[in-house]
Parts: structure tokens; C-alpha cells; sequence
């Protein structure tokens, strides 16, 4: 992992209850009052989050507490068996991971595509091991199940999106770059 605003990354290995081990860097003071944790998205590693950990830690210059991991089968965490490549598995993960590195203040959990689907399915759940307080929830580029059922979601079920897209796909290129 790179050097981060000059803080060097604490490495470590942690162990899920299920004896997976997960490589974790660490920014900032294990006892700084908020925590910021970053997963990553699916075939990445912590490493995708270089310029936001560095963003981070530049911002609160080492008084908040920066985790970045990999997940199971990714990076340098270990490999398990193709059942627990699952979002649940995930967020059982991401509970020993909180439980291990056991944060001080409140925590803010970061996620990216698969990270932020084991985000929404941890803090989905009525009760964790962990007893860490996630008051911020930070999702980029996820998925959501059914989003088109309900709601202003419906909208995407409008015909007229169809034909917007037909159009939009046989824009001519020198129209396009125009735009």
C-alpha cells in the first residue's frame, strides 16, 4: 500500500470466524474518534481506494482512523471455498473485521460496487457481533434489487426510456462530440 498524506500503513491480518484471513492497512490512531472503512468492488482490492485513503487522511491530516481491506479471494486475503463468495458471507466479514480493529467513535463505511452491496446487507441486519456505531454510509456505483418496482424507481420502467436509448445509441459521432 502506498504512503498516505506521509502516514504509512499499518498492515495486519485478521481472522473472520470462519478462519479467512484478511489483509487490512490502517491509517491514523487505533484510538481516533471516527473510523472510516472502504471496501472495495468485485475483482478489485483495497488499492482501488489509493486517492480517496490519501484524500482522507490529508483532510483530517491522521485524527481519523482510515481502514481499507480486501475482501475474501481478493488481493492478499486468502482464498476460500466458491460457497462463501456471497454478499452475507461479505458482511459476516465485515463484522469481524469491525469487531477486530474495534473503532472508538462512530464509523463510516465506504463502498464501491460490491463493497457497497456488503455495506447496505451489514446494516441491513437487526443485530451484529460488533457493537461499533456506523453513522455514515458512503455508496458508489451499486446495485439495488427491484429499484424499478416501486416508487420514483417506476420510472425506469417507461417505454419512452427504451426509445430515448435506440436514439441516443445512433447519435453520429461528430454529433456527439459536439455535445
Amino acid at each position: 500500500m502506498p504512503i498516505a498524506h506521509g502516514l504509512k500503513p499499518r498492515q495486519q491480518r485478521i481472522l473472520t470466524r470462519d478462519g479467512t484471513s484478511l489483509a487490512v492497512s490502517q491509517w491514523g490512531r487505533p484510538d481516533a474518534h471516527s473510523t472510516a472503512v472502504f471496501l472495495h468492488g468485485l475483482c478489485l482490492d483495497r488499492t482501488a481506494w489509493d486517492a480517496q485513503i490519501h484524500a482522507v487522511t490529508k483532510r483530517f491530516d491522521g485524527r481519523a482512523r482510515v481502514i481499507g481491506y480486501d475482501h475474501r479471494g481478493h488481493g492478499e486475503s486468502s482464498s476460500t471455498p466458491i460457497h462463501t463468495y456471497n454478499v452475507d458471507q461479505l458482511a459476516d466479514d465485515l463484522d469481524d473485521l469491525l469487531i477486530a480493529v474495534d473503532p472508538v467513535g462512530p464509523v463510516t463505511l465506504i463502498g464501491h460496487s460490491l463493497g457497497a452491496m456488503v455495506a447496505l446487507t451489514y446494516l441491513s441486519r437487526i443485530s451484529h457481533r460488533c457493537t461499533a456505531e456506523v453513522r455514515g454510509l458512503v455508496l458508489c456505483a451499486t446495485a439495488s434489487g427491484r429499484i424499478a418496482r416501486h416508487g420514483v424507481g417506476q420510472l425506469l420502467n417507461l417505454p419512452v426510456l427504451d426509445g430515448l436509448v435506440e436514439i441516443a445509441s445512433h447519435i453520429p459521432p461528430r454529433a456527439a462530440a459536439a455535445a
